[in-house]
């Protein structure tokens, strides 16, 4: 992989350059995690989506009654 430079700007923030947005597979509102090992050196990765949160867009959008939810797990057992 090429380098790639951010510049940070007053307020802290840095844009990830989209070589590396692309390369990690991240989008808008993606968590970045930084890691040091024991040398110094800083890692960057993209956080792995909870299924929480995977599922958190859905809330309050679905109306669904327990009869419903009881029902489509009986069918997930088969």
């Amino acid at each position: 992989m090429a380098n790639a430079v951010a510049v940070m700007t007053d307020n802290g923030e840095l844009t990830v350059p989209k070589i590396i947005r692309d390369y990690l597979g991240m989008s808008t509102k993606c968590s970045v995690i930084f890691t040091q090992d024991e040398s110094g050196r800083i890692y960057m990765q993209k956080e792995k989506a909870s299924s929480k949160k995977v599922f958190e867009k859905y809330k309050n959008k679905i109306d669904i009654d327990k009869d419903s939810i009881a029902e489509l797990r009986e069918k997930s057992k088969i």
